[in-house]
């Protein structure tokens, strides 16, 4: 199984490089995105023939909430498309993860169990009729102006967003002669930033991207696009039927903007995640390098 591996990152050189260590386990090209508030990190990453890092002119400034997160993920998909059509590779799949991700499964085992059905995309879907929904289809229906300004984690934003929120119907609700045009056909949908999908998936979403530069130009004036402009692309798709959860755990706790750094603590939880996902995030080795070398013991057993 041929898989290319998209890593958005931004920090910890020495954490992506052990990250890479792992991912070279695979039959696997890796794709880098460095931040550019920090792309100098891209001088410590280990490289190699099959670590392909994105040039500066095709990186982003990433902003939380914001679009560069999926101009990034579009310039990997991209990239491993060119590679792809030069050497004349189709890969199974590609897989999109963060520098903060870690393997917590058997690289033998997860390839066994994808083969077993390789036309299924992993991808996490919020299910309709949800106040979770309900109050994710607000940033969508609502135009956010200035969408990096409304982001940021300060009480007075917060405070104003709070206002804006209840203007425009509530946290739940949009008023009526308020709501956005839609650039497309069928629903919004939701779920993680993070997936697993086909190439045949993975192509899909770029030539869709290409030709309905509408749809790109919507997703400007909305908050936190990165969660739903994947999912709303595939859910009106032919690939509808395909999708099944993601496999990356991630530990949102009491969190609402970042998830929760999993820890040596966390360990023997994580052993009983690791039959339902592959990865999990997030972690951080200036907090905690022990828990990299317990999961490198237990995924070698």
């Amino acid at each position: 199984m041929k898989i290319a591996f998209i890593l958005l990152c931004h920090k910890n050189s020495s954490q992506i490089n052990r990250l890479i260590d792992k991912l070279k386990e695979f039959d696997s090209e890796i794709f880098i995105h460095c931040d550019l508030k920090n792309y100098d990190i891209s001088n410590s990453i280990f490289k190699s023939e099959n670590v392909h890092i994105l040039p500066r002119e095709e990186s982003f400034n990433i902003r939380w909430g914001g679009t560069e997160m999926i101009s990034a993920t579009l310039s990997l998909l991209k990239n491993v498309k060119k590679y792809s059509d030069k050497y004349k590779i189709k890969f199974d799949y590609i897989w999109l993860l963060s520098g903060q991700d870690y393997i917590i499964q058997n690289p033998k085992n997860i390839v066994d169990i994808l083969n077993r059905d390789k036309t299924i995309n992993y991808i996490d879907i919020t299910p309709k009729n949800t106040n979770k929904y309900r109050e994710y289809l607000k940033r969508c229906e609502t135009k956010y102006y200035n969408v990096g300004w409304i982001t940021q984690n300060k009480m007075t934003i917060k405070i104003i967003k709070r206002i804006y929120m209840l203007l425009t119907g509530g946290f739940m609700h949009t008023f009526n002669f308020i709501k956005r045009k839609k650039p497309f056909e069928g629903d919004f949908y939701f779920g993680s930033q993070w997936w697993t999908i086909t190439n045949d998936c993975a192509e899909y979403i770029i030539k869709y991207c290409d030709n309905n530069e509408k749809y790109v130009e919507f997703f400007r004036n909305t908050l936190v696009p990165d969660e739903s402009f994947f999912q709303t692309i595939l859910m009106n798709s032919k690939y509808k039927d395909t999708i099944k959860e993601n496999l990356t755990y991630v530990n949102w706790g009491k969190n609402n903007r970042s998830p929760e750094t999993l820890v040596t603590k966390d360990f023997e939880f994580l052993l009983n995640q690791n039959t339902k996902y592959f990865f999990a995030r997030k972690f951080n080795y200036n907090v905690d390098k022990n828990i990299f070398d317990l999961i490198d013991k237990l995924i070698k057993n």
